[in-house]
C-alpha cells in the first residue's frame, strides 16, 4: 500500500470514526447533559468544561517552565511520561469537539480530515495528506 493510499485509508476511518463518537455523545447529551437549550448556554457550559482540560494541560506545561527557569533540566520523556497520567484531557477534549460538531451539524470525521488536508497544502504539499481528494 503507498503512502498516498494508506492516508486516504485512513481519512475514511476517520471519518467513519468520528460520526460514531458523535453519535455516541449525542446518546450520553440526552441523558447525562442536562444543559440543552438554549443552545448558547450549552455552548457556554461545555466552554467552561474546555477551559478547566486546557488548564489542567496548561499547568503541566507550566510545571516544565518553572522547573527550566529553576535550572533544572526536564527531558521530552519525562514531559510525555507527566501528560500520560493525565490522558483523560484528551477524552475529555474529545467528548466537547463531538458536542460541538453535533450542535453545528457538522461531520468531526470530515472536519478533521479537511483540516489536515488545509493545513498539508501549506506545509506538507508532498503528502498523501495534500493529494487526498476532497
Amino acid at each position: 500500500m503507498s503512502d498516498n493510499e494508506r492516508i486516504k485509508s485512513l481519512a475514511d476511518a476517520a471519518i467513519s470514526g468520528g460520526s460514531a463518537i458523535q453519535q455516541l455523545q449525542a446518546a450520553y447529551d440526552e441523558v447525562g447533559w442536562r444543559i440543552q437549550e438554549p443552545s448558547w448556554a450549552k455552548a457556554r457550559h461545555l466552554l467552561y468544561h474546555l477551559l478547566s482540560a486546557t488548564t489542567e494541560l496548561a499547568l503541566l506545561v507550566e510545571e516544565v517552565e518553572h522547573a527550566e527557569d529553576r535550572g533544572e533540566t526536564v527531558t521530552s520523556d519525562e514531559f510525555i511520561k507527566t501528560i500520560s497520567e493525565h490522558a483523560s484531557v484528551s477524552a475529555h477534549l474529545l467528548f466537547h469537539a463531538a458536542q460541538i460538531a453535533n450542535m453545528a451539524g457538522a461531520d468531526l470525521g470530515a472536519e478533521l480530515v479537511k483540516l489536515h488536508h488545509g493545513n498539508a497544502q501549506r506545509f506538507a504539499p508532498d503528502s498523501g495528506f495534500a493529494q487526498l481528494d476532497l
